[in-house]
């Protein structure tokens, strides 16, 4: 070993433990970034690779007839004649009722094929079993749970008041084109036209699968492409009644993952900055008890560059050491992240390998930015002349001259007690350091208070969405309204029951084609036109702009935030808005835009609007759509059991059954992923915080020596200098904690706006206090803790040793 090299090695020797907290500070900011980078990679990759794997069609022509398949070579004929079409297929798509037992059911949809296993359009992947034949189906396999049961168990279904038919589960399949059927609370299956016709089961309207060629990534061009096919198809006397083109090239849940990874990735950056931070700050308080040492080499004629060198060696090796722990311990927690999400996202993730390019990045980090950190207080060490180095007595006269008409205030202040009054001296007397100090705690306590906030906020909003409604199950059965209310009606405890109908809609457009954005279940993206019963007890409107519904037999609409933001933002109250509604148009008067949380895109409508806007009142018959309310709001799940079996007992299906509970757990559940981490990295930048006002305690301690000595002379005692150097600590807490909160105000404004914008919800600013306080006790209790050992090491030493400082 080259001779000048054995100085950092001793250091490494003499305090371990200081060098083990700096690697193991660094290694936890390490694995944090590692885990967000490899997360982010790997899952925008899967996610792409899983939706491109199916072979998502571009667009679905959702046809009004049934006779698609008497008149395939007509339709194949017209497909074939548009040159911008690459591939296409005849489907369908049926909604039926999976029974579970007698007294249970859930929805399902259909996915009807030729054959399932060569499906060239949103293909799925055989995961167990085999392909199904005749009278077999293959559920997707998340649906599974859904539908309690098995594979090879025998499943039956049936579609309002029709028969049930039995089908064999013979396989289970991988559909990465939809959304999980856990968060839906559907099941998917796929059969065939052979079993389809031996359930004697009626098509209301087959879909033509179509994959455009060209700019297959434009909606643009998909849009103009699908219309030129409609227009074909109505040449030809085939009539389609919607269009559905879900946004190119993405995976249901892909914006969502996107943006919420990028808002972990960024925190995870921050992570590795405040480790950069302590390591400035640790080696700062090396410093300041090598001062001497310093003077001494540059006595014996060593350079500014070879001093350098060593210090700037020492954090190299350190840093290099940081990323050998850090990268596998990141590994890990982000394959733990990758496999909850790809779980609670229905991906297959089929290469966990980690890029070679985020180890290098790492690498450049850890081995480039502490050493930046590090380069201003190594160089204010090493510009000391040799003698005001052999001169230092751990305090710097000049230092003090800084804060020195601050200073004199304090020590005007008598009312302070001593203890007190020599702590804020003692804690302003560095600037630098003390800024260090706080910016690590800072920043943690903005984090840890921006992630209560944001846990705060949705719970509020969940409050506002409870305000509005006043009915605790929602309930679809297959029955007359007038019959399912006497049911429901005659339950224990019910107090209120409402028929509460709906249309899918979307908005009109001048080409009077009727075009959603929909995935292959119909869903993310709809716009749902809704009656509002007479003198409606369940529902209490809070209106952000405009008024609520007026006369029964006006022609005004009332808007939620959600439909105004994706579908009629450019509209104002009092003027027109125009829906289509299948192969009808309604021509309505915007009066309101009304505030409903958590709820999906509806238009409101008085009962006569709905009335004519259905088009047949019997259809309103063949199903009822309740909204039921019970004296008491506690044990819901219960309650809704016996409503199901109250309807199971006139012999009337139940479609679904919903509690709001279960609702607002369904919603919870996209947000517990990212708050987990969240609040993870909030843990870790406290740990790092504290390690960097233990080692500002240490520092504090080693250049204060003589001033405790004198202070042991003149009689202090051991407890008064332990609480000295606390009280400092806590002092220095309390600062950056003040700090923190308008910090804490802005992460929470930029968190709540991203997850806002994700989940496409009204999320407002909702601080938490509770967390606020949280985040106070955890500072003090950790100030203590941090300070515990530098001020015992204080109060033990005898005044020969400190003496022997100077």
């Amino acid at each position: 070993m080259n001779t000048r090299w054995h100085k950092p090695w001793g250091d490494l020797k003499a305090t371990p433990g200081r060098f083990v907290m700096m690697v193991l500070a660094m290694a936890i900011s390490v694995a944090a970034l590692t885990a967000m980078l490899f997360s982010y990679v790997v899952l925008t990759r899967e996610m792409t690779e899983n939706y491109a794997a199916a072979h998502a069609a571009s667009a679905q022509i959702v046809l009004e007839n049934n006779d698609a398949e008497s008149r395939a070579a007509i339709i194949q004929s017209v497909v074939h004649s548009n040159t911008e079409i690459a591939d296409s297929e005849i489907s369908a798509t049926l909604n039926f009722l999976l029974q579970i037992n007698p007294e249970q059911a859930v929805p399902a949809l259909l996915f009807v094929v030729n054959d399932v296993a060569t499906m060239r359009l949103n293909r799925v992947r055989l995961d167990t079993g085999h392909w199904p034949q005749t009278g077999e189906i293959v559920l997707e396999r998340k649906a599974l749970g859904v539908a309690k049961t098995a594979l090879g168990q025998t499943i039956h279904l049936g579609r309002k008041e029709g028969p049930l038919h039995a089908l064999k589960v013979s396989g289970l399949v991988h559909d990465s084109a939809l959304a999980p059927a856990t968060q839906e609370g559907v099941v998917y299956g796929y059969i065939s036209f052979q079993t389809l016709l031996l359930m004697q089961e009626q098509v209301s309207g087959h879909v033509i699968k179509l994959a455009v060629s060209g700019d297959a990534m434009n909606a643009v061009h998909i849009e103009q492409v699908s219309g030129e096919l409609v227009r074909g198809l109505a040449r030809a006397g085939i009539v389609a009644h919607e269009i559905r083109i879900p946004p190119p090239g993405q995976h249901p849940h892909q914006r969502q993952m996107t943006g919420a990874l990028r808002m972990l990735l960024m925190f995870g950056i921050l992570a590795l900055i405040l480790g950069s931070v302590l390591v400035a700050t640790i080696i700062w308080g090396m410093l300041v008890q090598q001062v001497r040492q310093i003077g001494v080499m540059k006595a014996i004629g060593a350079t500014f560059w070879q001093i350098l060198t060593l210090y700037a060696g020492l954090i190299f090796v350190l840093g290099l050491l940081a990323v050998v722990l850090g990268v596998p311990l990141g590994y890990g927690a982000g394959y733990f992240l990758i496999k909850m999400a790809a779980n609670n996202l229905n991906l297959e993730i089929t290469h966990f390998g980690m890029p070679w390019w985020i180890v290098l990045s790492e690498l450049l980090f850890c081995l480039t930015l502490p050493t930046l950190a590090a380069l201003l207080p190594i160089k204010i060490a090493l510009n000391k002349t040799v003698r005001d180095a052999m001169d230092d007595n751990g305090i710097s006269c000049s230092e003090s001259n800084i804060n020195s008409d601050l200073l004199r205030v304090l020590q005007r202040q008598y009312w302070l007690p001593m203890t007190l009054n020599l702590a804020m001296r003692n804690m302003l007397r560095k600037r630098t350091r003390l800024a260090m100090s706080v910016v690590l705690l800072m920043i943690a306590g903005a984090m840890f208070m921006a992630s209560r906030t944001m846990l705060t906020s949705w719970e509020m909003l969940a409050k506002q969405a409870a305000q509005t409604r006043f009915y605790d199950l929602q309930v679809r059965a297959i029955s007359s309204d007038a019959k399912a209310i006497r049911i429901a009606s005659a339950v224990n405890g019910v107090s209120v029951v409402e028929t509460w109908p709906s249309l899918p809609a979307t908005r009109a457009r001048p080409d009077r084609m009727n075009i959603v954005q929909a995935y292959p279940d119909g869903g993310h993206g709809g716009l749902r036109l809704k009656m509002v019963p007479a003198q409606t007890r369940l529902l209490r409107p809070k209106l952000a702009e405009g008024a609520w519904l007026a006369l029964p037999d006006t022609d005004d609409a009332v808007l939620n935030q959600a439909a105004y933001l994706a579908f009629f933002a450019d509209k104002k109250i009092g003027e027109r808005i125009l829906l289509q509604l299948e192969n009808r148009t309604l021509n309505l008067r915007l009066v309101g835009i009304m505030i409903e949380p958590m709820t999906a895109a509806a238009v409101y409508v008085n009962p006569v609007i709905f009335a004519s806007a259905s088009g047949d009142v019997g259809k309103l018959n063949t199903s009822s759509n309740l909204r039921i309310a019970f004296n008491d709001h506690q044990q819901l799940k219960m309650k809704a059991d016996l409503v199901e079996r109250a309807f199971a007992a006139e012999d009337v299906r139940v479609e679904y059954i919903v509690t709001e509970d279960q609702m607002r757990r369904a919603t919870d559940g996209h947000l517990q992923i990212m708050v987990m981490v969240l609040l993870s990295i909030a843990v870790v930048m406290a740990v790092v915080g504290l390690a960097g006002l233990a080692t500002t305690m240490s520092a504090s301690v080693a250049e204060r020596s003589k001033e405790f000595a004198v202070q042991r002379t003149i009689g202090a005692r051991d407890r008064s200098i332990i609480g000295l150097v606390m009280s400092e600590a806590v002092l220095i807490s309390l600062t950056s904690y003040i700090c923190a909160l308008p910090l804490a105000l802005v992460f929470s404004a930029a968190m709540v706006k991203v997850v806002g914008d994700l989940s496409a919800q009204p999320l407002e600013v909702s601080f938490s206090v509770a967390g606020a306080l949280e985040w106070l006790l955890i500072l003090i209790v950790g100030a203590l803790a941090a300070s515990l050992i530098p001020a015992i090491h204080a109060a033990r030493l005898t005044i020969s040793e400190v003496l022997t400082y100077g």
